[in-house]
């Protein structure tokens, strides 16, 4: 089961982007996580250190990735030598 969500790219244009139960119960950990004035207060300590690793997770969790062209170009190189 997908969620669709509106992002915005770099270029400033909307995006669609699909997020997988995963992601989504991650995304809602994180919202509550941000409410909480002691973890975004905080510049050191667990609790922001926790919230920097479920940002991650949610990248992780995703069923596919975006790379830039570069990275692409980069991978297809390798692939050949």
């Amino acid at each position: 089961m997908y969620t669709n969500l509106l992002g915005i790219h770099k270029s400033g244009i909307a995006v669609k982007i699909k997020e997988n139960i995963h992601q989504r119960a991650l995304r809602k950990w994180i919202v509550a996580g941000i409410q909480i004035p002691e973890v975004i207060e905080g510049n050191n300590g667990d609790s922001r250190y926790l919230l920097n690793n479920m940002i991650a997770k949610y990248t992780l969790a995703a069923d596919t990735y975006a790379i830039s062209e570069l990275a692409h170009d980069e991978f297809i190189k390798l692939k050949k030598i």
